[in-house]
């Protein structure tokens, strides 16, 4: 069952020396309803017990079970729940960037793409273009009026080696994409963005010319059919098969000019069909 994290993960991820066995038990008991029985309601009663009654707000093993316990509720249908779990997990102050990335994979799940064509000119906030909130200290976005034209302006620091970037999600989409369709510019200086596609099975695809050149006060539309996608990595199937999308990445390549410390790029509209 895809809601479930590997057992092996958690367990791998515990203390060497449990500060509570009795606890660290009662997680194992816990782990192995989910995965073995795949009893979603036992699972979550033994989860919320164990929270309630064995493990301190400082036990390692606390975002983990809580973790778990947010994956229980939105395969329930739950997603109220599997969000207070996952703040819970973030207040806990213990690997708070696990909790962020789960909060992230979340929210694109819910806003994931599952039928096509889809067209966002972003004069409003009904679209699926998603800062994950992993990556909330690197940049922001927001919606703006650039020149009497409606945008997404995305804010974001020079920082190559730490990208920021933008996703859009997808889940098994009918009929199958068959390109994207982009209008984009700048608000002051040059800009490139690396459009990257990754299917089911984690296998990552790019644009066989490389990062797309961003000029400012200039809207240029590219049109990137999947075809042409190409692998970036030598275990990857040599065509991309759209049918398996998953995610789509906006990612800043731009280079410092030693004049500015962030940018803003603009997104006019985002077409996928």
């Amino acid at each position: 069952m895809k809601h479930l994290l590997p057992m092996v993960a958690l367990i791998a991820g515990a203390p060497a020396l449990a500060q509570d066995q009795v606890g660290w038990e009662a997680a194992g008991q816990a782990l192995l309803v989910e995965s073995l029985d795949g009893n979603l309601a036992r699972a979550q009663q033994a989860y919320e017990n164990l929270l309630n009654a064995s493990l301190t707000g400082d036990d390692p093993m606390r975002p983990r079970i809580l973790l778990a316990l947010a994956r229980v509720y939105q395969a329930q249908g739950d997603m109220d729940s599997a969000e207070d779990a996952l703040k819970a997990c973030v207040q806990s102050g213990i690997d708070r960037q696990a909790c962020l990335r789960e909060i992230g994979r979340l929210t694109i799940e819910q806003e994931a793409i599952t039928r096509v064509p889809v067209q966002w000119t972003f004069d409003n906030p009904e679209h699926g273009v998603l800062h994950p909130r992993q990556y909330w200290d690197q940049g922001s976005i927001r919606l703006a009026e650039v020149n009497g034209e409606a945008a997404l302006m995305w804010t974001t620091p020079l920082a190559p080696l730490n990208a920021d970037k933008l996703v859009v999600g997808f889940d098994e989409p009918r009929p199958t994409p068959r390109q994207v369709i982009l209008r984009a510019s700048t608000l002051r200086g040059p800009a490139e963005l690396s459009v990257q596609v990754e299917t089911l099975d984690g296998h990552r695809y790019m644009l066989p010319h490389g990062n797309l050149k961003l000029t400012a006060g200039e809207w240029q539309t590219y049109f990137m059919s999947y075809s042409e996608f190409i692998p970036m990595s030598v275990d990857a199937p040599d065509v991309l098969d759209a049918r398996k999308l998953h995610r789509m990445y906006l990612i800043d390549r731009t280079q410092p000019d030693g004049q500015r410390q962030n940018h803003q790029i603009l997104l006019g509209a985002l077409v996928i069909e």
